[in-house]
């Protein structure tokens, strides 16, 4: 039996980084965001850098496919450990590395997914599968430990907090897949609801009529939805009776193009930001 996926934390005061993060750059963690404050490049360039050489050697050492899919670049390994290890906090230097390394295809995501797995079977608390509007074949399956959804949970609450107003009535609509645990649309409700903050999720909109009449019904203050969906929405003959609550939209799951998005701003009359969701 799968384990359950974690409770969301708890909402945290709006830090323009979290707490472990800040622990780990040396700055103090009761500051909260102050608009136009500086980031300290340097040490958040070595904690990148840091994060990036223990990702690398965690699926080299762990992950089947990485094990092959790098052997023919176990000198590049070598020469960026050495580097890594003389130069600590060379991003410039990390990217280069990385760089040289094979890309993984889309086709390894769609066969055999185990041979991804850095962990064991036993510490596997999700199974996301991953249908996307951009390719077509076979679904992509991607495991989770119990950390990785709580980190995204938290990841969510940190990059809504820009569109979303707490303090005033708020509703969002997901227009995702979300009746699984582990499911995009299952943790951005988490992180959603721990905020206070009412989110409905009808799925993805394979009719846009019936979509639309149920966002009518619903008057959100905020929409997340894939591009070619929201811009269908957009089109419709209904979509003016949005524009009374509806302030922020989200793209996310597919690239949106500036012509696409300024045309669902426009319709809608709203703002629009845009995350790839990878």
């Amino acid at each position: 039996m799968r384990p359950p996926v974690p409770p969301a934390p708890a909402p945290q005061p709006f830090l323009w980084l979290d707490e472990k993060i800040r622990q780990d750059l040396g700055l103090p963690c009761d500051t909260h965001h102050k608009e136009g404050g500086a980031v300290p490049r340097g040490p958040l360039d070595a904690w990148k850098s840091r994060n990036l050489w223990h990702t690398v050697t965690t699926a080299s050492q762990h992950s089947l496919y990485y094990r092959k899919h790098w052997q023919a670049y176990a000198r590049v390994l070598a020469a960026w450990g050495e580097h890594h290890h003389k130069e600590d906090g060379d991003l410039a230097a990390d990217l280069d590395f990385l760089r040289q390394l094979p890309l993984t295809q889309h086709e390894a995501l769609s066969g055999d997914t185990e041979q991804f797995l850095a962990v064991g079977h036993s510490e596997v608390a999700g199974l996301v599968t991953v249908p996307t509007s951009g390719t077509t074949g076979a679904s992509k399956r991607i495991f989770c430990t119990a950390n990785d959804l709580h980190r995204t949970v938290r990841f969510f609450q940190y990059g809504m907090r820009l569109m979303l107003r707490p303090e005033q009535a708020e509703t969002v609509v997901l227009l995702m897949s979300g009746e699984r645990e582990g499911s995009v649309g299952h943790l951005l409700k988490m992180a959603l609801t721990a905020w206070g903050i009412a989110c409905h999720v009808p799925g993805f909109p394979h009719n846009t009529d019936s979509a639309m009449h149920e966002l009518v019904r619903l008057q959100p203050t905020c929409i997340v939805g894939t591009p070619c969906h929201l811009l269908a929405l957009a089109r419709h003959t209904d979509a003016p009776m949005l524009r009374p609550r509806l302030h922020t939209v989200l793209l996310s799951g597919d690239s949106a193009s500036p012509a696409l998005r300024n045309a669902v701003a426009q319709s809608l009359r709203c703002m629009v930001f845009t995350h790839y969701g990878l």
